[in-house]
This record gives structure tokens, sequence and C-alpha cells, in this order.
């Protein structure tokens, strides 16, 4: 993970923010076409999984994070020197990530439950989720280690973590950790049904992001 983290600093972070910026500058990338974009063309904007009977309001869940981050982002556009701070985006999608990876959890038949040592029924911490053998074949090892080095790892940003713990400096709202919060969520949502029942053991390489320039350059 440490050589992992430096590649993120060095080369990965700086091209996913050249990235959304030329998005953002050219109008292309918007809090409307994001939105409808999720809700329209991704599983997340489906209210219930086919054939699970298992229920899904999570679109409704990130949309005040994502109004907010569009929000900031524009504010820091028309006022130069404001500086925009991202704790409400950070916050919530960070705890909703956990629960859309437990929703696919569900989905693919992994159990998000175990009893502890005094036999007490208790939720799987999202490392052991992460850990999980099938969630991985499914997901992809690249995907399943850009989610470890975002929110739980301690050689990487570890988001999820420091800011469960109310551990996470001010300066670290910033627009770079929320923007790769965005990453996350699209490559958790950017699947339609068919392909996350059937063809989700695809292995997807997070390195090259071609899904940012496909649905916000191009």
């Amino acid at each position: 993970m440490f050589h992992y983290s430096k590649q993120m600093t060095l080369m990965y972070i700086p091209f996913i923010i050249e990235i959304f910026n030329k998005a953002f500058n050219s109008g292309k990338l918007s809090q409307e076409s994001c939105l409808n974009f999720i809700k329209n063309e991704t599983w997340l904007g489906v209210k219930e999984v086919p054939n699970l009977n298992i229920e899904n309001h999570f679109f409704e869940l990130i949309v005040p994070a994502i109004n907010y981050y569009f929000l900031e982002r524009n504010l820091y556009l028309l006022y130069p020197n404001y500086y925009p701070h991202f704790v409400l985006t950070i916050d919530s999608l960070t705890l909703k990530l956990e629960g859309i990876i437990k929703l696919l959890c569900k989905i693919f038949e992994i159990e998000t439950k175990e009893t502890n040592d005094n036999n007490i029924v208790q939720d799987k911490s999202l490392n052991k989720l992460l850990d999980n053998e099938k969630l991985i074949e499914k997901m992809g090892q690249n995907n399943i280690f850009f989610l470890k080095y975002l929110l739980i790892d301690n050689c990487g940003l570890n988001i999820r973590n420091e800011a469960a713990h109310s551990l996470l400096a001010l300066n670290e709202y910033n627009y770079v950790n929320a923007t790769l919060l965005l990453v996350a969520l699209l490559r958790l949502c950017k699947y339609n049904w068919i392909v996350i029942l059937i063809e989700f053991t695809r292995v997807i390489s997070f390195a090259n992001f071609k899904y940012l320039e496909k649905y916000i350059i191009k």
C-alpha cells in the first residue's frame, strides 16, 4: 500500500483532478449532469434490486452531498478568494460509500453480519468486507485496493476511519479528497443491473480511469 499511495499522490491524483477541472471549466460536468447520470444511467437510481426484494434509497441519500460538492466548487469559481470546504460532502459520502458496499455484498450474497466472542450478532467491519474473496472476485482487485487506500488503510488516506472518529483535520476536508470520494461513488454505481448481476466479474483497472474520459470529457 505504501508504494500505491506514492503512485496515487504523484501520478493518478493530479491526473484525476486535471480531468475534473477540465470538465468543470468546459461545462460538461455539473450538479445536474452528475445527478441525472447517477439516477437515470446507473443501478443506484433504481428503488428496488430486481428479483432480490432489496430496497435501495441511496440515490436520495447521496443527493445532499453531491449538491454541496458542486455548490462549494461553484463558489470558488465565482469568488477566487473564497476557500471552499467540503465537510458535509466528505462526512456524508464516506458513510454512504460504506453502505453501498454493504448493499453490493447483499446483492452478491456475501454475509455482512458476524457473531462475536460474546455470541452477539454484529455488522462486519468494512475492512473484513473488503477482504472478502468473493467481493474481490466480483469487483476486481484494483477496485478493492483503491477503496482500501481511500477509506481504511493507514498507509492511504484512511478517510472513513479518520472521519468516523473525528480525527480528520480541517485542511483534509478539501477538494481533492471530496473528488476522490466522488470517483469512488461513480465506480460503485456506474453499472446497470445486467452488468451487476451477470457481468460484474470483469476486472476493470482503476489506474486508467477511462470511465471518467467516457462520461465526463467526451
